[in-house]
Parts: C-alpha cells; structure tokens; sequence
C-alpha cells in the first residue's frame, strides 16, 4: 500500500513539474508576442510621425504666402515666367513647358527643405536627415524615407499665361535593413494651386498709384441716320492694365428716361447704344462687354463675352440714372456687379493685358453719357 502511495506521489510531482514548464512556455510566448506588438506599435507610431512631416510640407505648399517666398526665390529659376505675370510682354509670361524641384520656404522665406538635394531624406520617425541613400541593394536605415517635390506649369495651350501650378509629392524608401516597406503610393500626393502668382510690387505694373479716372479718347465715331450729326468718343484707359490684381472699375450709364427724346430719335441707331467693355490690348478686341440700348424709351441690359450675350437684365431688377455698375477682377476672375451685388460671373478667365474702353450713346440718347468712371487696381 505504501508503495502505491509512493508511485502515486512521484507521478504527481512529474506532472507538477511539467506544468510549471508548460506555464513557463506559456509565460515566454506571451512575452514574445508582446514583444513583437509593442514593435508594430512603435514602428506604427514612427510611421504616423512621418506623416505629419509629410503633411507639414503640403500645408506649406498650399500657404500663399510660402509660394510668394519660393517663387522669388533665386534658387527656383525656372519659376522666373511667374515672376512676370505682370509684365505686358506676352513672351515673358509664357511659362510653356516649366517644371522642376522645388526648394521649399516658410511664411518668412527661411528654407525648410531642399527637395533638389537628392541627399534630402526623413527617418521613420520623420526626423530630418541629409544622408538618404537611393543606391539599389544599398540605402540607409537611419534615413530610409526620400520626398521629392515637383512644381509644373499646367498649360493647355501655348503661349502658358498665368497657369494654375501642380505640386506633386513622389516617394521613395531605400533601406538595407530587413523592414517592412511602407505602401507609398498612399503617401503621395498632388496639390493644384488655381490662379496665377502675382508678384508683390509697391505700384501694380500698368497702374499709377491710387485710382485713375483719366481716359483717352483715340477715335471718334458718327451717326447720319435721321439727319443726326451729333459724334462721341470711345475712350479708353490711358494706361494698360494686367489682370494680377485686384481692379474694381465702376461706371454710371445716363439713360434717358421715356419721353426725354423725341422722334424720330426713337429709331434703331447706332448710336441709340451705350457700352463698357474690357478690351484685349493685343487684338484690339473687346472681350468682356456691358451694353446698353435704348429703343422706343425702353432700356435693355446686357453682357456680351467675345460679341455673344451670356446675361440679360432680369425684369425684377429696378435701374435708374444713379444705378452704379462695377466690372470687378480678382487674379483674372471676371464679375460684373449692380450696386455691389454681383449678378454674372464670366466663366472664362482673364488672361491678357487690358484696357477698358467706353462708348456712351451720343446725344439726345445719353444727356452726360457715361460718367462717374472709376477704376482702381491693388495687389491682391
């Protein structure tokens, strides 16, 4: 009997001890795993850290004033076309067929990154390094992360004036070390910058300083109909204007009222129009255009884009002698507004340098013509 009891402990002290080693291997595995979560964790958080780098540097490209910095950069010498939005020569604002790496500044024109420097790289931690290594096979760990920035002139045509800028964002990772590569195609990235760059000047080229009110009158037109020999002038500003700007140019139309003219000046007559229009200084064209006529003592509004109506008055709309009209452009943006409420936006941009020209009916049709003109440009 004592024997049995004998056997019967030693079995129970065996399979004590092959317990504590089954808890034991339970207890390294654990540790194992934990181990390894702790590292997917850390080189997770790593890569997050990355990403608020990468982030930083699109929240610089979209910052305007960033992009003023980097573009009057001098180590950015292919943006020199947008250096010259400004200018009335059309070759110098071509900026057909213009791309290249970006030299990145903050808000007060410091650099921050160098994307032409092909050394430029970031850890995984998203720590700045100068020691990328894009050898293949080779690399560097410590540096494994590269960015590369490039602008580029989007142009549908040519000449490429005042075109919207493209920035992408391509990456690369090059490490020697047994790691888990990251998917880059979720990093990249594209930023479009719509409008054109205008360069900061003390006075907007093309505009004296302040508002001009002085109008040049180059040629005169004439009406025999009805035994009506009565002329006007089309004037036109004497200055040209470039659409880089901020420019409100306001008018009042005199309009006579019905029963102010008398037949038979109620007839159709070239000179029974009144019009406003944005002028393109190359073509001597009128683009952009407000007219008015008056037939019978009724008054009709419209505006023209390249000779064809797109906007009529709406019969709701109350217009009177005192009615002020205002053409407004903002970087090449067209709106035309009614006592500062804006009824028509041109679709098409403004894209050349400009002169705003002025036909006022000829008498009795218009008793003042167009008057209380105002035109004045600021930097945006």
């Amino acid at each position: 009997m004592k024997k049995n009891i004998l056997n019967r402990k030693g079995v129970t002290l065996i399979e004590s001890l092959v317990g504590v080693v089954l808890i034991l291997g339970s207890i390294m595995g654990a540790l194992g795993v934990l181990q390894l979560v702790s590292g997917g964790q850390k080189k997770n958080e790593d890569d997050l850290d990355y990403v608020a780098k990468r982030n930083q540097v699109i929240s610089l490209l979209i910052d305007d004033t960033s992009w003023g910095k980097m573009v009057d950069e001098d180590e950015n010498p292919e943006m020199g076309c947008l250096l010259k939005q400004d200018a009335t020569s059309e070759s110098e604002r071509d900026c057909t067929g213009k791309t290249d790496s970006l030299r990145l500044l903050n808000i007060k024109g410091e650099l921050v990154y160098d994307f032409r420097s092909a050394v430029v790289g970031f850890s995984r931690a998203g720590k700045d390094c100068d020691t990328y290594d894009g050898t293949p096979g080779g690399g560097n760990p410590v540096c494994p992360y590269r960015l590369d920035v490039r602008w580029e002139a989007l142009c549908s045509s040519s000449p490429c004036i005042n075109p919207p800028i493209r920035f992408r964002g391509t990456h690369s990772f090059n490490s020697p070390l047994n790691q888990i590569v990251p998917n880059l195609e979720v990093l990249d990235f594209t930023v479009i910058k719509m409008g054109m760059f205008c360069p900061s000047t003390t006075v907007p080229n093309g505009l004296v300083a302040g508002s001009q009110t002085t109008y040049v009158a180059p040629s005169q037109v004439m009406s025999d109909q009805n035994t009506k020999v009565n002329t006007i002038g089309i004037a036109r500003s004497n200055q040209v204007m470039v659409p880089c700007r901020r420019i409100n140019m306001s008018f009042v139309e005199d309009m006579p009222n019905a029963g102010d003219v008398s037949a038979p000046y109620y007839a159709i007559d070239p000179e029974n129009n009144a019009s406003v229009a944005i002028v393109n200084e190359g073509t001597n064209t009128a683009v952009y255009e407000f007219v008015r006529h008056n037939i019978g003592g009724v008054n009709t509004y419209e505006l023209r884009y390249n000779g064809v109506t797109v906007f009529n008055k709406p019969n709701w709309l109350t217009i009177d002698r005192s009615t002020l009209f205002q053409f407004k452009i903002v970087n090449g943006l067209v709106k035309f507004c009614i006592e500062e409420r804006c009824y028509h936006y041109f679709p098409e941009k403004l894209d050349f340098p400009f002169r705003f020209s002025f036909r006022p009916a000829a008498l009795p049709y218009s008793p003042t013509g167009i008057s209380g003109v105002s035109t004045s440009m600021t930097d945006l």
